[in-house]
């Protein structure tokens, strides 16, 4: 899908969308140090639809980085959350170039939009050691703690769901 087409439905994207429960968050919050400032990215995010739960959960405190490709999109992030900082680019590339620095990197209902597989090994480079990549989705799509196992060990992966609402999967990095 384009770029544009997102750009077009920003506004009603921001209205329309589900949110994520926030005892998901809640519970990814629980998972990550308090005593001190995270690094947190979240990834095709959008209009900030994961951040809506997410920095109440963690508090406004941390340094949050938000990154999508539809500038349309982004712009309404921006005045949503005028405290993240936005940018519009592939996520893949900046990924890339970060080497253990984030505590956490989060997906919504995009994880489509990225490249998977350059997405998941760029992901798990970035993180910092026990840093945690979650994914979260609407209970309907598909599940991705295979994918996420093959890059992070099985050992390392976790669901947590809401039945009849939503699931995150959490991937650890070791």
């Amino acid at each position: 899908m384009s770029s544009q087409l997102f750009d077009d439905r920003a506004v009603d994207d921001a209205a329309a969308r589900p949110r994520y429960p926030v005892t998901l968050t809640d519970r990814l919050a629980a998972d990550l140090p308090t005593d001190r400032t995270l690094r947190v990215l979240a990834a095709a995010a959008g209009t900030g639809t994961v951040l809506d739960s997410l920095i109440p959960a963690l508090g406004a405190r941390h340094d949050y980085v938000a990154i999508d490709t539809s500038p349309g999109l982004t712009e309404v992030g921006r005045r949503r959350f005028p405290d993240v900082h936005w940018r519009v680019e592939p996520v893949e590339p900046v990924l890339e170039r970060l080497y253990a620095e984030l505590d956490l990197i989060t997906v919504g209902q995009a994880l489509h939009r990225l490249e998977r597989d350059r997405f998941l090994r760029a992901t798990r480079g970035a993180l910092r050691p026990g840093g945690l990549l979650a994914v979260l989705q609407h209970e309907a799509a598909p599940d991705v703690s295979e994918e996420l196992s093959a890059v992070f060990g099985a050992d390392a992966v976790e669901e947590v769901a809401v039945p009849g609402a939503a699931r995150m999967t959490l991937a650890r990095r070791g």
